[in-house]
């Protein structure tokens, strides 16, 4: 009789199995379900629960210098407030966003800044804030050929609760802080026909004395 040999002993610590890992429970531990209410990386859905990169400029695919989304991956906050600010190399380096969150009977919380950027904390160069009560669907940046935002405008419209939900209503407004036309391309102006579109984020990129890119991110109201 052919006698095996030893594998592991019963008292060898070396030959224990490996500890489990429970993805609802664990933190860290993959794959982990975030639709489920009970497990670490559950994501609580809100009104506006994902968003889309809208990309415009010259140069729409390159990537952002300053890049800001407010919110979570399933719950999106609107924007208020955008100020941003250019140093003389001709690169974003401060971007200032107001986020507030826009709740199911059409009123939005409080506002939430939110500053990025390699200088967050300098001052912004041209800043925008929107009425109480409406939020920012696009934007449009100029710089005039210079290092410096010379304007930047805020699209904005009325959030409220209608028959069919909560909506965009009313014109689009605008409103521009400085002075000088936007830079090539460098607008994202909501369709005309669209009631539940509204801006969750925003990316802006300059080169050789203007804004190239402009990334809007855009969330749909159910």
């Amino acid at each position: 009789m052919v006698i095996p040999p030893e594998i592991c002993r019963l008292d060898d610590d070396s030959c224990l199995p490996p500890p489990t890992c429970d993805p609802v429970y664990d933190w860290g531990c993959e794959p982990c379900d975030p639709t489920n209410p009970d497990a670490w990386c559950y994501c609580e859905p809100g009104l506006i629960t994902s968003s889309i990169p809208a990309r415009r400029g010259l140069e729409p695919n390159a990537s952002p210098e300053v890049s800001s989304v407010g919110g979570t991956g399933c719950n999106r906050m609107v924007i208020t407030a955008i100020g941003a600010r250019i140093v003389e190399d001709s690169n974003y380096a401060t971007l200032w966003v107001d986020y507030r969150q826009p709740y199911a009977n059409g009123t939005l919380g409080p506002p939430t800044r939110i500053k990025t950027g390699p200088q967050p904390f300098e001052q912004p160069e041209r800043m925008v804030t929107v009425d109480d009560g409406y939020a920012a669907v696009g934007l449009s940046v100029g710089q005039s050929g210079t290092h410096d935002v010379k304007s930047l405008t805020v699209y904005y419209r009325r959030m409220e609760l209608t028959a069919s939900g909560v909506r965009l209503t009313g014109p689009t407004l605008s409103r521009t802080d400085g002075t000088g036309i936007s830079d090539q391309g460098a607008t994202y102006y909501p369709p005309n026909d669209s009631d539940n579109q509204v801006l969750v984020g925003v990316g802006l990129r300059s080169a050789v004395e203007q804004t190239k890119t402009i990334i809007a991110h855009i969330g749909t109201l159910p």
